[in-house]
């Protein structure tokens, strides 16, 4: 009863921790394989569209919707307390669709506006664990859709789809 959907999980083993999200502000821990549950808070006011824990301590969640604005949230305390990061704006009136990080400061954030004339692609990046964002040259690139999903090889190579 904590969330009336879910979008979005992350887990480090089949008996180990879990996180799931979905409605807006909402996040569920388990530390043993989805035996037990705790709701943990999210502050963010949009849904959470993907999780990524990079180790047992700090994630990130990528979130929003076409008629929303995006967010991005960490956690470095296992979602205990998670942060909305600044996401600079006119990125943060699109939606964040999905995320990518290579290690705990440097990642990427895909999504756009659909619903913009020919629709807006939007890929950004940090190299400072999300405190700053730096828009992608994929917004100049002729892309006029969302970005749905990003898979980075290495710092330097990396793929993303859209619809």
């Amino acid at each position: 009863n904590t969330a009336s959907e879910f979008s979005a999980i992350w887990s480090d083993s089949p008996k180990g921790k879990l996180w799931a999200a979905g409605t807006a502000g909402t996040m569920i821990y388990s530390t043993n394989g989805g035996a037990n549950w705790t709701q943990q808070n999210t502050n963010s006011i949009v849904g959470t569209n993907n999780i990524q824990m990079l180790n047992s301590n700090t994630g990130f969640t990528a979130g929003g919707n076409a008629f929303s604005s995006g967010a991005i949230c960490k956690t470095t305390n296992s979602g205990s307390a998670w942060t909305v990061l600044p996401v600079p704006m006119v990125y943060s009136n699109y939606q964040i669709v999905d995320l990518e990080f290579i290690n705990v400061n440097t990642g990427w954030a895909v999504g756009g506006h659909p619903f913009a004339s020919g629709g807006v692609l939007t890929c950004i990046k940090t190299t400072d664990g999300g405190n700053t964002w730096i828009n992608q040259s994929a917004n100049n690139i002729g892309y006029h859709n969302v970005a749905l999903d990003i898979d980075m090889v290495d710092a330097n190579t990396g793929f993303f789809v859209t619809p």
